[in-house]
């Protein structure tokens, strides 16, 4: 019996929807790379979405909180332990990829802050999943997608201070969000793809 892969599910996506679409799915989801060769790739990069086709802190915190929800009538630490082992689960599904790996390692650092009643510090989390990655992966700091994903989630925290959903300046902190990611990926896009 062959063991379980996202080619199962990719097979499925790719019959019932056509391109891009499948394409695009596929990416969201599993990190399936689409071709670069393809004229959807080259859309894509020129209008800087690149990034919404590989796996990241959203697929991440999406089944977390899914997750935490069916399991919410559970003892906390209980909770907290199944919805860990459902997000190595998912990395080892995917197979393991930079900006996924740093997500997964972010995600496991916050819930296990919340069994240890500590708060989450977002920048310490990025910075031990940087080194874990370094460590483990040395090859992947090199990689586009890590640098994005590093990038990208870096800018978010640093912006990301107070929770109301608009600050001092009137700017809505959704927007403000998306602004710091673009800013502090910018130059790496500008570096790699010259546009």
């Amino acid at each position: 019996m062959s063991e379980l892969s996202p080619k199962i599910f990719t097979s499925v996506i790719n019959t019932y929807l056509p391109e891009p679409h499948a394409s695009l799915l596929n990416g969201m989801l599993f990190g399936i790379p689409i071709g670069s060769t393809s004229p959807f790739y080259e859309k894509i990069k020129e209008v800087g979405l690149l990034h919404i086709v590989v796996l990241s802190g959203t697929n991440i915190t999406i089944i977390g909180a899914v997750i935490g929800s069916l399991f919410s009538f559970l003892p906390k630490k209980l909770a907290v332990f199944l919805t860990i082992c459902v997000i190595v689960s998912f990395v080892m599904f995917v197979g393991p990829q930079p900006p996924i790996i740093r997500a997964g390692v972010m995600g496991i650092i916050a819930l296990l802050a919340v069994i240890w009643n500590r708060k989450a510090l977002s920048l310490y989390s990025l910075v031990l999943a940087g080194l874990v990655t370094a460590t483990t992966w040395p090859q992947w700091v090199t990689t586009i997608s890590f640098q994005l994903s590093y990038a990208a989630t870096l800018g978010i925290i640093l912006f990301s201070s107070g929770s109301s959903s608009t600050n001092r300046s009137g700017i809505p902190r959704e927007l403000k969000l998306t602004l710091a990611a673009q800013c502090f990926t910018f130059p790496i896009i500008l570096f790699h793809f010259k546009e």
